[in-house]
C-alpha cells in the first residue's frame, strides 16, 4: 500500500509541475494586424481590465435594481443582451483594434513619447 501511495504522490507531483510549465514563448504574438502586433501579455492585460469592466456594469445593474452584489455569478449575467463571456471578448477585441489605431497614428504622425514620459510609463 505504501509503494502505491508513493507512485501516486510521484505521478501528482509530475502532473503538478507539468501544469506550471509555460504553455507558450515569451513575446508570443497574440493577435497581428499588417505590421503591428499584440503580444499575449498585452491581450491578456486588456482582456483583464475588459472582464473588471463588465464586472462593473454588472453591479451597476444590481446597485440600479437594489439588489446586493455580495454572491454574484458574473458568467450567469448577460450586459447588452450577450452572455457576460461574449461581451468580456468582444469588448478586449475592441480595445485591442484601438491599440493598434493608436499605434499606427503614433507612427503616422512620427510621435514618440519623451524620456519623462517613457520613465513614469515604466514604473
Amino acid at each position: 500500500m505504501k509503494i502505491i501511495k508513493r507512485i501516486l504522490a510521484a505521478g501528482l507531483a509530475a502532473i503538478l509541475v507539468c501544469s506550471l510549465a509555460a504553455c507558450h514563448q515569451k513575446g508570443a504574438i497574440a493577435i497581428r494586424s499588417g505590421e503591428y502586433e499584440i503580444s499575449s501579455g498585452l491581450y491578456l492585460c486588456i482582456l483583464i481590465q475588459a472582464e473588471q469592466e463588465a464586472r462593473s456594469k454588472v453591479d451597476e445593474e444590481f446597485s440600479a435594481a437594489g439588489k446586493a452584489t455580495d454572491d454574484v455569478d458574473y458568467y450567469k449575467q448577460k450586459i447588452d443582451d450577450k452572455s457576460f463571456s461574449d461581451w468580456v471578448k468582444d469588448r478586449a477585441m475592441e480595445a485591442c483594434r484601438e491599440y493598434i489605431v493608436i499605434e499606427k497614428r503614433f507612427d503616422e504622425y512620427k510621435l514618440s513619447l519623451s524620456e519623462e514620459e517613457q520613465a513614469m510609463s515604466d514604473t
